[in-house]
This record gives structure tokens, C-alpha cells and sequence, in this order.
């Protein structure tokens, strides 16, 4: 995706720089100045804005992770083309109309395009925004629920009773495969859950008998399903 906005930030730069051109070494501007520099100047901003449009995507693509949405970037990239090339459209129209007196209706024209450009990019920003937040939200669930179950995996490395090794790579395969997301109505389950694999942890540190460590795992299992419980409730 970025690449494809240099590419269509680079054409329109030359677009603008090779009608810049045109205008000059058609109209004589002593004599008709007056005439000419509103549509000039009017497309000069219509670049600037498309430009900054697409300048805005690339930095919100560099923000996210996970690519933009390519429907919403496309939409993006084609309204600010199609904006400034109506804008170039309208304003060679009245550039060639010299000394129609219609200056202001070519100005309404740019200000009504301009406007309605800034409404769909407006749109567009806040929809990308709330996908990157959303993205980053998951991002931070899941990695919570990896480091919970990362905690397990250590409880796991300590065992050297084959019994209580295969109940904790069960409970650590019902974190792994259960539901990945952490939730805020979730959160004191997974504190009290995470408290007790530390438990857990210390017990076969220390070499406590079997049947202490077999029980704390049942209390962390319910604790684990409790917390199934909420975040399927969520959502």
C-alpha cells in the first residue's frame, strides 16, 4: 500500500506541475491576470489537500500493524484523485472562459468540491482510526492471554511428577484453545488465576507432596472456567 501512494502522490505532483505549465504558455497573464489566478490558485490547494490526504493514509498505514482496510485505503486514494481532477477540470474550464465575469461561480464550484472532499475524508480518517484502535485493543487481549498461559508453560517446566505435568499441559491446553481474548470483566478472574499458577510454581519449587499441588490445579481450573464464563457473557 505505501508504495502505491508514492506512485499516486509522485503522478499527481507531476499532473499538477505539467498543467501548471500548460496554463502559463497559453494564457498571456499581463493581460488577463486577473482572470486566471483564481483557478490557479484554487488548484494549487486542491493538490495540497489531495497530497496531505494521501501523506495522512501512509502515516495511519505506518501506525497499524495490520494493513488499513484496502477498500477504505482504495476509497481514500480515489476520492482525493478524483477530487483533484475535477478540480483541474473545473478550473481549465474557466480558465479558458478569460474574461467571462464568472469568477465566483468557479470559486462556489472549488468551495463545493473542496467541502465535499473533506467530508468523505473526515469519514474515512475516523473509521481508520477506530480500526487501529480496535486492532491494538486485540493485540493487547491476546498478548495478556499469552503471557497467562506462558506462566503455565513454567509451571509445567518445574514438574517432575508425570501426573500433575499432564493437568497442567491440560489446563495450559484449555487457555490455548479456549477463547484468546482477554476482557476487562475478565481481568480480577485472570489475577486470581494468575496468582494461583504462582502458587502453583512455588509448591513444586519447594517440593511440596502431590496431593497439595493437584489440589491447587483444580482450584485454578475452576477459576479458568469462571473466567470462560465472563468473557463468553461479554461477548
Amino acid at each position: 500500500m505505501k508504495k502505491k501512494i508514492n506512485v499516486f502522490s509522485i503522478a499527481q505532483t507531476l499532473v499538477f506541475v505539467a498543467w501548471v505549465i500548460v496554463i502559463f504558455l497559453m494564457v498571456n497573464f499581463k493581460k488577463e491576470a486577473f482572470y486566471i489566478w483564481p483557478g490557479i490558485l484554487c488548484t494549487l490547494l486542491a493538490y495540497g489537500v489531495a497530497l496531505a490526504s494521501l501523506m495522512l493514509l501512509g502515516e495511519e498505514q505506518k501506525r497499524m500493524k495490520e494493513e488499513v482496510n484496502l477498500l477504505i485505503a482504495y476509497l481514500v486514494i480515489y476520492f482525493s484523485e478524483i477530487y483533484f481532477g475535477l478540480v483541474i477540470i473545473i478550473n481549465t474550464f474557466f480558465i479558458a472562459l478569460v474574461r467571462s465575469g464568472k469568477n465566483r461561480i468557479q470559486i462556489a464550484a472549488n468551495v463545493v468540491l473542496l467541502v465535499v472532499f473533506l467530508i468523505l475524508r473526515i469519514f474515512a480518517e475516523s473509521y481508520i482510526r477506530s480500526v487501529r484502535v480496535k486492532t491494538e485493543c486485540v493485540g493487547q487481549k491476546v498478548n495478556r492471554t499469552n503471557m497467562i498461559s506462558k506462566q503455565v508453560a513454567i509451571a509445567v517446566s518445574f514438574c517432575t511428577d508425570a501426573e500433575v505435568k499432564k493437568r497442567l499441559l491440560q489446563l495450559k491446553e484449555s487457555i490455548d484453545m479456549g477463547e484468546g481474548m482477554a476482557s476487562q470483566d475478565a481481568t480480577p478472574a485472570e489475577e486470581v488465576f494468575l496468582n494461583r499458577i504462582y502458587q502453583i510454581q512455588d509448591l513444586l519449587n519447594q517440593g511440596v507432596d502431590k496431593a497439595s499441588v493437584l489440589e491447587q490445579i483444580d482450584e485454578a481450573e475452576k477459576i479458568w472456567k469462571r473466567r470462560a464464563v465472563m468473557v463468553t457473557a461479554v461477548r
